[in-house]
C-alpha cells in the first residue's frame, strides 16, 4: 500500500471529531486537520503529506467533514493500482 495513503488511513479516523464546542467553517476545519496531520514532520513529509491530502480532495472533489469511508477505500484502491 502507498505509505501516503496509509498514513492518511490511519490519521482520519482519530483526527476527524473535533470539540463540539469549536465551530469552524468547513474549510478552515480542512486546513485544520490537514496542519495537524503534518505537525511535527518534517519538511519532506509535510510536503508530501500536504501533496497527498490535495490529490485526495480532488479524488473525492468535496470537503473533507462529506467523506466517506467508502471515498477513502476507493481512494486507497486507486493508488495501489497505480503502484
Amino acid at each position: 500500500i502507498n505509505s501516503l495513503a496509509k498514513a492518511l488511513v490511519e490519521f482520519l479516523p482519530r483526527s476527524l471529531p473535533l470539540s463540539p464546542s469549536t465551530e469552524l467553517s468547513p474549510a478552515s476545519a480542512q486546513h485544520q486537520l490537514i496542519e495537524m496531520w503534518v505537525h511535527g514532520k518534517s519538511p519532506r513529509t509535510t510536503e508530501s503529506y500536504r501533496r497527498a491530502a490535495a490529490q485526495f480532495l480532488e479524488f473525492v472533489g468535496k470537503p473533507l467533514h462529506l467523506v466517506t469511508i467508502v471515498e477513502v477505500q476507493a481512494f486507497v484502491t486507486q493508488l495501489q493500482q497505480r503502484d
